[in-house]
């Protein structure tokens, strides 16, 4: 049995109602300066990190030490009267002793933290007491700490002298520490997270979850305590119970839940655990906080509307005035009588079409990668894109076969109809157009479209996928390229000069597959 003697003999229990006070106002100033001990004394090195264990053995500590001060009946003799007062701390030092030994912790360990828990709860009471009352309060927690010792020395040196007893509670220590360890990563990770039993259950959560969703609970507490039941939302639940009757491995949804910062959006995914014998053993649900970037991306979805917004009504604008201009042409032209003038009238002519081209353009632009890709049958799209150009007595060979789909952002028609009008404007001599499909390395394929134009010198070559060349806009070629990136395809220009133009893209081979044509489908 312990005892705690003072020797001031005028004092009675209402003198240590500050103390009381000062404590349970101060308890995690107190936590937070033995958190530092521990810290900087390294002792995270071979024992818990997790805060929320010295949060529990801190507050097992000031919990009695606030009882005593409130509770206890000091005599003239400068004793507790009540000698039953005392079998709380050394019932506490031996149950100490007890949990610390079964987790692997050597005496010197225990002890390290356990001075370093008493030297907290003596800086922090002395930086905010003085005089007699401050001496009188560091000698309580000093007696209380004694009391505490005796307990858990006398359990530690009953501690077995067998071996093989060293030998299991050394593995012990080491299974303990590895097990800290992950526990440190799972508390740490940013998602929230719970761990769910095999009939559903919650097991475990995370500091993450606690922190949103069970506020005013201590992370961690239940690796600590006898497990307390996480409730689950009803929701959670539902999906679980549809989970474990259609024997599904996965789910991966959104939804938007209240939590202790408000109201926030989360990717929630839900997947089954797995044991090393490929058993089923439970579930871990994973939140994943998208408020931050679902708030980005619905800025960004708002700027891009303002822009296309502001691009159709200048197009709008522009298109009109066009029209009067080409209007006022027409006239002029059939008015002209001057050779002269008809030249400059059909030059003006053709520069109104090219701001047309370029409007049109600028259209396709912005639409790029507005839209989900999808399989495209090839030669459908080839020729639509084609026939858009407007090409006249050009003959197009389109030799690709009916089965073959492409992977392509839904625009890829634009592509060819702009490859067709490359050639109607840089190769007026042209007769022919081809379009075929040809193997390339590694199951990908080269889609060819050719012509028999003069075809494109060599020191052009390097150009011509640029938005400018030679102080002009080329915005056709440059749009393909970009169209066709947005799926992991490329365009290149192999053609030789003098023997028309050849335009290969390369298509990947996860990107084109060969299905039955619509007719063979219908038979």
């Amino acid at each position: 049995m312990a005892f705690i003697y003072f020797t001031f003999e005028s004092l009675n229990v209402n003198d240590f109602g500050p103390l009381a006070d000062f404590l349970r106002k101060n308890e995690g100033r107190i936590i937070e300066r033995y958190y530092k001990f521990v810290w900087d004394r390294r002792f995270y090195s071979n024992t818990m990190l997790l805060e929320g264990a010295w949060k529990m053995a801190i507050s097992s500590v000031n919990k009695i030490a606030i009882e005593m001060a409130e509770n206890g009946e000091i005599t003239s003799g400068g004793h507790l009267s009540n000698e039953k007062a005392f079998d709380p701390l050394v019932e506490f030092g031996v149950k100490q002793a007890k949990l610390h030994r079964s987790s692997g912790i050597a005496p010197p360990m225990f002890l390290g933290l356990f001075n370093q828990s008493h030297r907290a709860f003596i800086e922090c009471i002395a930086e905010s007491f003085e005089g007699l009352e401050k001496e009188m309060y560091l000698q309580f927690i000093d007696r209380m700490f004694e009391s505490i010792g005796m307990g858990l020395i006398s359990e530690w040196t009953s501690e077995n002298d067998d071996p093989h007893a060293k030998d299991l509670m050394e593995r012990n220590r080491l299974l303990i520490n590895e097990k800290n360890r992950i526990l440190t990563i799972f508390e740490n990770l940013p998602e929230g997270v719970i761990i769910l039993d095999v009939d559903g259950s919650p097991s475990f959560v995370n500091n993450t979850y606690s922190t949103l969703f069970l506020p005013g609970k201590v992370p961690g507490e239940t690796y600590y305590e006898p497990e307390k039941k996480v409730p689950l939302p009803s929701w959670l639940t539902e999906h679980i119970t549809d989970m474990l009757s259609g024997r599904e491995s996965q789910r991966l949804f959104e939804m938007e839940l209240d939590t202790a910062k408000g109201l926030k959006k989360f990717d929630v995914q839900i997947t089954t655990i797995l044991n090393t014998n490929e058993e089923f053993c439970g579930f871990i649900v994973l939140y994943n906080d998208i408020t931050e970037r679902q708030r980005m991306f619905n800025e960004l979805k708002l700027a891009d509307e303002k822009i296309r917004l502001l691009g159709d009504i200048t197009r709008h604008d522009i298109l009109n005035i066009l029209t009067v201009l080409n209007g006022n042409v027409q006239l002029l032209e059939l008015k002209a009588t001057d050779p002269a003038l008809a030249k400059y009238l059909k030059a003006i002519g053709d520069s109104s079409k090219d701001i047309q081209r370029l409007l049109e353009s600028a259209k396709s632009y912005q639409k790029l990668g507005s839209q989900q890709p999808l399989w495209l049958r090839l030669r459908e799209t080839a020729s639509l894109g084609v026939s858009s150009a407007g090409l006249g007595d050009v003959k197009v060979h389109n030799e690709v076969d009916e089965s073959i789909e492409i992977f392509s952002d839904p625009m890829l028609d634009r592509a060819f109809g702009n490859l067709a009008y490359n050639v109607l404007k840089h190769a007026p001599n042209a007769k022919n157009i081809w379009i075929r499909v040809e193997p390339s390395t590694k199951d990908s394929i080269d889609v060819v479209f050719e012509d028999d134009g003069p075809g494109i010198p060599m020191e052009r070559k390097e150009n011509i996928f640029t938005d400018k060349h030679k102080g002009q806009t080329k915005h056709g070629l440059h749009f393909v390229q970009r169209l066709l990136q947005l799926t992991g395809m490329s365009i290149r220009e192999n053609g030789q000069y003098g023997k028309g133009g050849r335009f290969v893209i390369h298509v990947p081979k996860h990107d084109h597959r060969s299905i039955p044509s619509k007719q063979a489908q219908e038979k």
